[in-house]
């Protein structure tokens, strides 16, 4: 087991955790970038918009910095599907367009980034999953593929795709994860996953984790 130190902060509002969560990871990334480059890993989804926004915004030197996602469908960039495609409609505009994104298109994408990454931000589901890792997919072995193909099951009738995910070896590679969650089911499976006996892909993630975790989590649904 890793040394790592797991911090729990509640919020009262999903905007407040947004903001909260876009501050300390600009925070964090201009550090990384201050001597050379860094590079970050960021969640789809649409309840990561409003997080996503306020840290696309910051003056921070985006021309050193590459992003990836945690995990990618395998659907064209310009699909709605698409999470390099959402980030970047996200970030198009904003200061941050100037970073460099590796899109997971292809298992040698991971060539494309350097690891360990300075900073992971995850989401979480209620059922424990994170990135496209999801309950009953072997995830605690020494897997040297950074990047795997995977399969929700059952398969989501809104995204009914099959995805590219980071593995746990990758994703624990970091000093710093930001993990951001809301709601009493996820609040729920983050207490299991806090277990020994849990055997989640979070729980997996905390296992292995390393340096400084914080969970950012509010009370209500993020939309």
């Amino acid at each position: 087991m890793t040394e790592c130190l797991i911090e729990i902060v509640d919020h009262a509002s999903p905007a407040a955790a947004a903001r909260i969560v876009a501050e300390e990871a600009a925070t964090w990334i201009a550090i990384c970038a201050m001597n050379g480059t860094s590079s970050v890993v960021l969640p789809g989804g649409r309840s990561q918009i409003a997080m996503l926004t306020g840290l696309a915004s910051y003056h921070l030197p985006w021309n050193r910095i590459t992003i990836t996602t945690t995990d990618e469908r395998q659907v064209p960039f310009d699909h709605p599907l698409s999470n390099i495609g959402s980030l970047q409609r996200v970030f198009q505009g904003r200061c941050g367009s100037a970073a460099k994104f590796v899109a997971l298109d292809r298992a040698e994408a991971a060539s494309d980034i350097h690891l360990p990454f300075d900073l992971v931000i995850l989401g979480m589901g209620a059922d424990g999953h994170i990135a496209s890792l999801f309950p009953g997919f072997p995830v605690d072995g020494d897997d040297p593929r950074h990047l795997i193909e995977t399969m929700p099951d059952p398969v989501p009738i809104n995204a009914p795709v099959a995805r590219r995910s980071w593995n746990l070896t990758a994703l624990t590679q970091t000093n710093r994860t930001l993990l951001v969650c809301a709601g009493k089911a996820k609040r729920a499976a983050l207490e299991r996953a806090l277990t020994s006996s849990e055997t989640s892909p979070l729980a997996a993630f905390l296992r292995r984790a390393r340096g400084l975790v914080t969970v950012h989590w509010a009370e209500d649904q993020m939309r």
